[in-house]
């Protein structure tokens, strides 16, 4: 499993998350939905362009 199938797959499962937790406090599903979109677009970018961009810089001349 490559490092782009693992943020993908994190991000995904934060949607997951984040909207099921807002359905079950009554938000509006459209909210509920951008909200998760959000923070998967967040969890993305952050795991693609700086978890693991560190991770191989750092362990990448060993």
């Amino acid at each position: 499993m490559t490092n782009t199938d693992k943020t993908i797959l994190l991000s995904g499962m934060m949607f997951n998350v984040v909207f099921f937790l807002l359905m079950l406090a009554e938000l509006v599903i459209t909210k509920a939905a951008g909200y998760a979109l959000l923070s998967a677009i967040a969890t993305y970018v952050f795991f693609e362009y700086v978890y693991y961009a560190k991770k191989t810089e750092t362990h990448g001349h060993e």
